[in-house]
């Protein structure tokens, strides 16, 4: 008796480890046919794998929208660069809001500094009892006021220009007729340049244009009367040439340099700001 029964316990451990034996192949074998399905993806797919795609067979949304390995990566490429474009074009709408708003305070400014000093002008007229010293004066604040007045008015369709192509546009006002022969030129000229040169800031781009329109209009280019006229809020010759290079404050003229003492630090706080605003309304 005591025979059989160990004889039947041995059994029982045989059938035990026939039985882990048997389970632990069929492991195996479930790993081996995951490990041949994950070498059945190909590199496209496994990219688009990576990036959230699935098989049609294991896609849970409508199957309408399924989209192949191939479509899904480059459907993703393009969205990612309409995303890039989007962020850098909101970027430079950022900077050049800011330029723009910096540029009109520092005209704001200049303008009130101005009529600041006509003002005394015009005080020590009365003590004096020049009445045409005070009626020239007088007429000076109603030009400058008139100018502020009209750039009030039509500020609206500049409001999201770029400071140094809305004063290029300004020197060059031929530029908005669309029936001038040299207008649909001078955007070629432009767009040329910048498929060519996709990092040039609009200044050279505005550079480059300038120096094509003179070799193609040398008369009529370099007879524009309002390109030689000079600026009316500068009373002394530049010390900086005219160049793409950051301006540094040894590059002010004097009358900038009293614009600095006078109101810049208040209203720009850097000299970095502030050097940036003259550039911007300098002439190009």
């Amino acid at each position: 008796m005591a025979l059989e029964a160990e004889q039947n316990q041995d059994q029982e451990e045989n059938i035990d480890l026939n039985a882990l034996a048997q389970q632990g192949g069929d492991q195996d074998n479930q790993l081996e046919e995951q490990q041949e399905e994950a070498v059945e993806l190909t590199a496209i797919e496994q990219k688009a794998f990576d990036q959230g795609w699935r098989p049609e067979d294991d896609f849970e949304g409508d199957k309408d929208n399924w989209k192949t390995a191939k479509e899904y990566v480059k459907d993703g490429e393009w969205i990612g660069k309409i995303n890039d474009l989007n962020r850098k074009f909101d970027d430079q709408q950022r900077q050049f809001d800011e330029r723009l708003s910096n540029a009109n305070k520092l005209s704001d400014a200049r303008r009130k500094s101005e009529i600041d000093a006509l003002r005394k002008e015009q005080k020590t007229a009365v003590s004096m009892a020049d009445e045409d010293a005070y009626d020239a004066a007088q007429s000076k604040i109603d030009v400058i006021e008139q100018q502020t007045q009209d750039e009030a008015t039509s500020a609206t369709p500049q409001q999201n220009k770029d400071p140094v192509i809305a004063a290029w546009e300004a020197k060059n006002p031929w530029i908005n007729d669309i029936s001038n022969v040299k207008t649909a030129v001078t955007q070629g000229i432009w767009n040329s340049f910048i498929q060519q040169n996709p990092a040039a800031t609009n200044q050279q781009a505005l550079a480059h244009v300038d120096t094509e329109l003179n070799k193609l209009y040398p008369t009529e280019y370099n007879s524009n009367p309002r390109r030689n006229q000079p600026n009316s809020t500068e009373n002394n010759q530049r010390k900086a040439k005219r160049t793409n290079k950051d301006l540094t404050m040894s590059d002010l003229t004097n009358d900038e340099m009293q614009e600095w003492n006078k109101f810049g630090k208040q209203i720009f706080k850097t000299e970095k700001a502030f050097l940036k605003t003259v550039k911007d309304t300098r002439n190009l």
